[in-house]
């Protein structure tokens, strides 16, 4: 399992560019922010992470504009994060 996390457009790009052995299982929009759920199986979990990794350094080298709200004035929280085994998701409490 992973996370993917960010700005809508970043996330689905991430999700375009997985292997095909990867699923969407949930995806999700609140407060401008999508989280998607992927799951996979071990075997295939090199070329996962290599995809979602290529992906986070793309949209981190891409030029963005400033989130409302954003912590810093002038810069901007990265468009894209991933967490693999992410147990958050599974969290009851």
């Amino acid at each position: 399992m992973a996370t993917l996390d960010g700005v809508p457009d970043a996330v689905t790009a991430a999700l375009e560019a997985l292997p095909p052995e990867a699923d969407t299982i949930a995806e999700r929009t609140i407060d401008g922010r999508t989280r998607a759920l992927i799951r996979f199986d071990y075997a295939h979990g090199p070329a996962v992470a290599r995809s979602v990794r290529g992906e986070i350094v793309r949209q981190a080298a891409t030029r963005r504009k400033p989130l409302p709200g954003a912590a810093r004035p002038g810069r901007a929280p990265l468009p894209l994060r991933a967490r693999f085994d992410d147990p958050e998701p599974f969290d009851e409490s």
